[in-house]
């Protein structure tokens, strides 16, 4: 799950305590992308028109439950449908 910073309009890992902009879900990352040292432009985002599946959504360490509700009703506003399933 990843959010925009703000200042930079570069995705970071959704971080709902932020006030970068991180703090509100704005998608899917689609597979593992390690930007840690440096910008990368190879990650594939889920921004809108999706359906993702509950169970692959990787959440950040400390979310709480009501945030993940939260980050999953933004997402919807998206248009990007989070299923339980198997």
């Amino acid at each position: 799950m990843v959010g925009i910073v703000t200042a930079t309009a570069k995705f970071k890992q959704l971080d709902p305590s932020a006030e970068d902009g991180t703090q509100v879900a704005a998608g899917v990352l689609l597979q593992a992308c390690d930007a840690t040292l440096i910008d990368r432009d190879d990650g594939l985002v889920v921004a809108r028109h999706a359906i993702v599946a509950h169970h692959a959504l990787a959440w950040p360490d400390a979310i709480t439950t009501a945030e993940k509700l939260t980050a999953i009703a933004q997402l919807k506003a998206l248009g990007v449908l989070v299923r339980q399933g198997a």
